[in-house]
């Protein structure tokens, strides 16, 4: 038996740091292996039993880690469809318009709008709304009809003579 004061083999415990090696080709993000790590080391798990506990939930993390990304993007997707100024019946022609202007840039742009689903937020599709109603050809803007008649004699003075008085 040991007394207090005899010291016995401290048994081996968290690191000062640890080092995860990829799990299965798997990437976690630095913010999800810095929430697994500070629990490691409050559980004062040694590297091996950290990593090999990291191995095992690391599918179950990195399928969060979609499912929540997901959940982003379809939020957003939901917000612009919902959007008062330019979702709803508008939202089919108000893309459209968008699309001009995303168009205008590299297609490094397009993929990684689709890519990140930023395409989807609805600031940037405000965005890319007013940039595209720039870029827009003015529409025809037909002329009304007058409530007077155009060939009468009083009509054709009035045009020639406008200044004066009838």
């Amino acid at each position: 038996t040991t007394t207090a004061t005899e010291a016995a083999p401290a048994p081996q415990g968290a690191p000062e740091k640890y080092e995860f090696k990829p799990t299965q080709g798997i990437a976690l993000t630095d913010t999800t292996l810095e929430s697994f790590a500070a629990e490691a080391k409050a559980l004062n798990l040694p590297q091996d039993k950290a990593q090999a506990l990291l191995d095992s939930i690391a599918p179950q993390l990195a399928k969060q880690q979609v499912d929540t990304f997901k959940a982003t993007v379809q939020g957003w997707h939901d917000a612009t469809k919902a959007d008062p100024e330019i979702g709803g019946d508008k939202l089919a022609e108000n893309l459209a318009t968008a699309r001009k202007a995303i168009d205008l840039g590299p297609p490094e742009l397009k993929e990684l709008l689709n890519s990140t689903g930023l395409g989807n937020h609805p600031a940037v599709v405000k965005w890319a709304l007013a940039v595209g109603k720039k870029l827009s050809e003015d529409a025809f803007v037909p002329g009304g009809k007058t409530t007077v008649p155009q060939n009468t004699e009083e009509a054709r003075a009035a045009r020639m003579y406008p200044t004066t008085a009838a």
